[in-house]
């Protein structure tokens, strides 16, 4: 198996996000997450931008933009990286054994460099 053989993109519109909208507007931070997903492993790769989309993970939604404030795109850049290294090293998966990705992809692709994610 090759890492990021299985994976899927998803790309999301977070204009319809209430808390984010107002900070969007205001400090003109992008309206549009890609999130490459390598699908064995749940890593996830993010990029950002204020080109065109479709459909997003709720997780983002919920515990990034649904309660972080950002007083500028320097910020915004801080805590949404942040967030990734928890996503991608802290945070557990239930439907992964309680591993967060970060521990699926050393099993799985031991040669891997995780500074990828």
């Amino acid at each position: 198996m090759v890492f990021f053989e299985f994976s899927q993109i998803e790309t999301k519109d977070l204009i319809d996000i209430y808390h984010y909208w107002p900070q969007l507007a205001r400090l003109r931070l992008p309206r549009y997450e890609y999130t490459p997903r390598e699908l064995s492993s749940g890593a996830i790769l993010y990029a950002y931008t204020n080109e065109n989309n479709s459909t997003y993970r709720r997780i983002g939604e919920d515990e990034l933009y649904g309660v972080e404030d950002y007083n500028n795109p320097l910020e915004f850049s801080a805590k949404a990286s942040a967030y990734h290294l928890y996503f991608n090293y802290l945070r557990k998966n239930r439907y992964r054994e309680d591993k967060s990705p970060v521990e699926v992809l050393r099993e799985r692709f031991p040669v891997v460099d995780e500074c990828l994610i």
